[in-house]
């Protein structure tokens, strides 16, 4: 089933288990199992851009091509800023996992791009893939070795790291096997419900990143509205349910997790499942945001 942590006032208020990690040997789940977090690595890869940002060593609002040479794909001209808020154009979302990062490229280059950089919002992959090459080049560092020891290090998150094989461990949520180096930047980390909110802690606190960059990084960028709600960097932020919301969601194969930080409020909620609906029919989503209600005291 899953985990469940809740942070209100900066105290843990709530943290519980259930179900199996394992269901072939009855392993329970505990709040320390590991889980894939799947596409809320993007908040990794922004806040590492942000990072370089504050270093002097790039602008968001640079072209991609002025980091990374000879790019053949369309949209050269697509800034740090467009990839990172999923309004460049560039297609490719959802291919093979298997594929190599040279084999993804390649198949966003044999297409035209999907609109104007910049005029409107779809979700990609390949963007934060590119983001993840020019962090290697600007910070000449392997791209998990600075988020490791720039971020994960930074906000004592001992519990969280890059999933190089792809394959179930020890500690991991037992699933059927995926390789997340094919979408490395843009889905490829595991981790715990309680280092999740020591991220959500550090984001908020000063100690990842300058208020200025804390603010580019939960703004949300009138381009990129979709069905309400509209994107900062990595993160969803909305204002149709109840007090503003961010959240992320990760639905790698057979994980589903989600964080929901209310910062009004000062609560946030980590929720993390290897399943989807659980057995009374409600969905991972709804368990959630029925915590959050409550701890919240909104509707």
């Amino acid at each position: 089933m899953g985990t469940v942590t809740v942070q209100l006032l900066a105290e843990t208020v709530f943290q519980e288990s259930c179900g199996f990690a394992n269901v072939e040997d009855k392993t329970p789940l505990t709040p320390q199992t590991q889980f894939r977090v799947g596409s809320i690595t993007k908040e990794f890869t922004a806040a590492a851009i942000l990072l370089l940002q504050q270093d002097g060593k790039l602008a968001v609002q640079d072209p991609i091509a002025t980091y990374i040479d000879n790019l053949p794909i369309p949209g050269r001209t697509a800034t740090l800023h467009q990839l990172l808020t999923h309004t460049s154009g560039i297609p490719g979302s959802n291919y093979d996992t298997a594929l190599s990062r040279r084999a993804l490229i390649d198949l966003a280059a044999a297409e035209p791009l999907r609109f104007p950089p910049g005029s409107k919002f779809e979700h990609t992959n390949i963007g934060y893939m590119l983001l993840e090459m020019l962090i290697e080049k600007v910070s000449q560092l392997p791209y998990e070795q600075f988020v490791q020891t720039r971020l994960f290090d930074t906000a004592e998150m001992r519990d969280s790291s890059f999933d190089e094989t792809g394959l179930s461990g020890d500690r991991f949520v037992k699933a059927q096997p995926a390789h997340p180096t094919a979408i490395w930047s843009a889905d490829g980390f595991y981790s715990t419900a309680g280092d999740l909110l020591k991220w959500t802690t550090a984001l908020g606190n000063g100690s990842l990143l300058t208020s200025r960059s804390a603010a580019q990084f939960i703004r949300h960028y009138p381009e990129t509205q979709y069905r309400g709600n509209y994107f900062g960097y990595g993160v969803a932020v909305s204002h149709t349910a109840g007090p503003t919301l961010h959240l992320n969601v990760g639905a790698p194969a057979c994980f589903y997790s989600l964080i929901l930080n209310y910062p009004a409020q000062e609560l946030s909620v980590v929720l993390l499942s290897n399943v989807d609906v659980d057995v009374t029919g409600k969905s991972s989503w709804y368990r959630a945001f029925e915590v959050a209600k409550f701890y919240g005291q909104f509707q």
